[in-house]
């Protein structure tokens, strides 16, 4: 007669946790962007910036902004909440001589890019540094955004050329 009980025990926890799965994954569903931050002269990650993310469609609910820190590796990670904006604005909110190397579209980036298969491209570099983009292969949800830090000559004779901040 104890075989009937611990069966019906055994249902029901296995309702329950098949429940509080449902619960939590309903509640914690989210689009991860994973931006990495390059130096586009040198190659390597820049740890303890901060990094600005704007919604391009933001009747969905966002005010302002999103801001994280990179950590040590130069990354910060944003939670996108579902559902996820259709594109993305992302500038550093660093000063000082760093200049941006966006693409030239400066409409951002499309989210269904980045979740696809990630996003790694490099616009105008200044003052005019090769390329560096392609030495990067981006998973899906990931994004690198590359910056260049101008000594005070360059920002001196180009910024009127390339509209430096």
């Amino acid at each position: 007669m104890r075989k009937p009980r611990l069966s019906a025990t055994v249902v029901s926890c296995a309702a329950g946790i098949l429940f509080l799965v449902a619960v939590l994954s309903i509640n914690l569903s989210c689009t991860d962007v994973v931006v990495h931050l390059i130096n586009a002269r040198t190659g390597s990650p820049i740890p303890a910036k901060r990094i600005r993310m704007w919604s391009r469609t933001p009747a969905r609910g966002w005010t302002g902004y999103l801001e994280q820190a990179t950590d040590s590796n130069g990354v910060a990670i944003f939670h996108l909440k579902d559902p996820s904006p259709d594109g993305i604005v992302v500038h550093t909110a660093m000063g000082g001589y760093w200049e941006e190397c966006l693409p030239n579209d400066r409409l951002g980036f499309d989210v269904s890019d980045i979740v696809r298969s990630g996003v790694a491209r490099e616009g105008a570099c200044p003052p005019n540094l090769r390329r560096i983009d392609d030495k990067y292969s981006p998973k899906p949800g990931d994004l690198y955004i590359f910056v260049s830090h101008l000594t005070l000559w360059e920002r001196i004779t180009h910024c009127g050329e390339w509209g430096c901040r």
